[in-house]
C-alpha cells in the first residue's frame, strides 16, 4: 500500500516537474539534434519519473513528529553499518530457513526477502537509462548507482533534512550495496531490451536531417524566449526609469530593441533565435537577410499587429464607457478590428505546414533557416 502511496504522489507531482524543465529540455533539444525527437522526449521525461517515484518511494509514507518522538524515546537505531546483516536476518528469522521450504510462499512474503528484493529493484531502471539512454561506461554505471544510493540514505540519516528532530529510516550500507548492484544488473540487462527499442543513434540522425525543416514549435520556442527578454527589460527600464516616457512606449521601445536591433547587430538573429539556432534568411540571396529585410519584417510586420492589438484594447475600454446608442458602432469596429488578428493567427498556424511562409516573410523576401549544421552531427555520430 505505501509503494502505491508513493507512485500516486509522484503522479500528481510529475506534470508540475514536466512544465519546470520543459522549456530546458526543447532547447537542449534543438541545440544538440537540430530537432524535437518525441522518442527522445518520452526516454527523457520517464526517465524524470522514475527518479521522482525512486525518491517518493525512499521518504514515503511522512511520519507525524509524534510518531518520530516515540522513535527517539525508544531508543530505535539510525543506522547500520554492518555490511551483509540482511543475509543474517535472512537465516535468522525467514520462514524457508526456520521451517523449512514448503513455507516459501511465507517466506518470500516476510521483511527479510521484500526488503532488500526491492532495494535490488529500485535501482535497476537507473541502470538501464544509464546505459540504454546516456550510453555510459559501466564503471560510470557503478559510481552513479552508488551516489544516488547515497543520496537516498542521506536523505533518511538527515531526517529529510531536519523535518524531523531524529530519522525515521534506517541508514543501511546494505542498501548502499544492493541499490548499487541494481545500477549494475539493469546496466547489464539493456542491451537484452535494447533489442525491442528504437536505436537511438538512428533516431539521432534522423532528428539532425529535419533540421532544416523550421517547425512551428522552434520558431514559438524562440519567439517566448524573446518575450521573456522583452518583459525582463521592460521591468529593467521601468525600474531605471519610472518617470521617463510612459510605460506604453517602453514597451515599443524594447520590442524595437529586441526584434529588430538585436538582429541586426547580432549576425541576423534575435537572442532566442540564436538559443534554437535560427537565423533570418534572405529569399534573394544565400545566407542571412539584410538589415533593411529584418526591418521590414519585423517592424512593419509586428508593428502591424501590435497597434491592432493597442487599437482592439483602446476600442474595448471605450466599449465599457460607451452609451447604449454606441455599442453598435463599437462592436462593428472590433469585429473589423478582430480580422487582422484572425488572418495573423490563421497564417501562423499554417507554418504546420511545411515550407509555409508568412505574409510579413513575404513582404520582406526573407525565411528563417537552421543554424545547425547536420553535416558535422552526422561525421561525429
Amino acid at each position: 500500500m505505501t509503494y502505491i502511496i508513493s507512485i500516486k504522489t509522484a503522479v500528481l507531482v510529475f506534470p508540475i516537474v514536466l512544465i519546470i524543465f520543459l522549456i530546458p529540455f526543447l532547447i537542449w533539444q534543438y541545440r544538440k539534434y537540430g530537432a524535437i525527437s518525441p522518442w527522445r522526449f518520452i526516454v527523457t521525461f520517464a526517465f524524470v519519473f522514475y527518479l521522482i517515484s525512486a525518491y517518493f518511494l525512499i521518504i514515503l509514507p511522512l511520519p507525524s513528529k509524534e510518531e518520530v518522538a516515540h522513535l527517539a524515546a525508544a531508543h530505535y537505531p539510525k543506522y547500520n553499518l554492518d555490511p551483509l546483516m540482511i543475509i543474517k536476518e535472512f537465516i535468522r528469522s525467514n520462514p524457508i530457513v526456520t521451517q523449512g521450504v514448503y513455507a516459501w510462499k511465507e517466506g518470500i512474503k516476510d521483511g527479510t526477502f521484500i526488503q532488500p528484493l526491492f532495494n535490488l529493484a529500485l535501482t535497476v531502471p537507473f541502470g538501464f537509462f544509464l546505459h540504454y539512454y546516456f550510453q555510459v561506461k559501466l564503471k560510470t554505471t557503478l559510481i552513479a548507482s552508488f551516489c544516488l544510493s547515497l543520496f537516498f540514505e542521506l536523505t533518511q540519516l538527515s531526517a529529510l533534512y531536519g523535518l524531523y528532530q531524529r530519522p525515521y529510516r534506517l541508514f543501511d550500507v546494505d542498501d548502499l550495496i544492493l541499490n548499487t548492484l541494481g545500477g549494475i544488473i539493469g546496466y547489464a540487462v539493456a542491451p537484452i531490451f535494447q533489442k525491442l527499442l528504437p536505436d537511438l543513434s538512428q533516431v539521432n540522425e534522423k532528428s539532425a536531417q529535419r533540421s532544416d525543416n523550421i517547425s512551428l514549435g522552434r520558431r514559438v520556442l524562440a519567439f517566448f524566449i524573446d518575450l521573456v527578454i522583452t518583459a525582463l527589460l521592460v521591468s529593467l527600464f521601468q525600474f531605471l526609469f519610472k518617470n521617463f516616457l510612459s510605460f506604453s512606449m517602453k514597451n515599443i521601445l524594447i520590442l524595437i530593441l529586441t526584434f529588430v536591433l538585436m538582429p541586426c547587430l547580432l549576425g541576423g538573429s534575435t537572442l532566442g533565435m540564436k538559443v534554437v539556432k535560427l537565423q533570418y534568411g534572405s529569399v534573394l540571396r544565400t545566407g542571412k537577410a539584410a538589415w533593411w529585410q529584418i526591418f521590414l519584417r519585423n517592424f512593419i510586420g509586428y508593428g502591424i499587429i501590435i497597434c491592432n492589438i493597442y487599437f482592439l484594447n483602446w476600442l474595448l475600454f471605450q466599449l465599457s464607457r460607451a452609451k447604449t446608442s454606441e455599442l453598435s458602432d463599437y462592436v462593428a469596429l472590433i469585429l473589423i478590428t478582430l480580422l487582422p488578428l484572425i488572418f495573423f493567427i490563421g497564417d501562423i498556424l499554417l507554418l504546420l505546414k511545411k515550407g509555409h511562409r508568412t505574409w510579413y516573410e513575404k513582404l520582406s523576401r526573407t525565411k528563417q533557416i537552421s543554424l545547425f549544421n547536420s553535416q558535422n552531427f552526422n561525421s561525429s555520430v
